[in-house]
């Protein structure tokens, strides 16, 4: 039987959760009228996804 985990399928290429992060940023900056707020946010979440997606990595 072949083993889920170690397939590289479902893998998302590294740098990705901080783009994410700063989209989402941009958007609540707009939002809040304070693009420069919305990106420290969004820069916040992007190392935050990344370190989720890291840990989920090595499980």
């Amino acid at each position: 039987m072949k083993d889920e985990k170690n397939t590289g399928s479902s893998r998302r290429p590294r740098g990705r959760g901080i783009g994410t992060g700063i989209a989402i940023g941009v958007g609540i900056g707009v939002a809040m009228d304070n693009l420069a707020i919305g990106v420290g946010v969004g820069i916040a979440m992007g190392f935050g996804f990344e370190f989720i997606n890291r840990r989920k990595d090595r499980e």
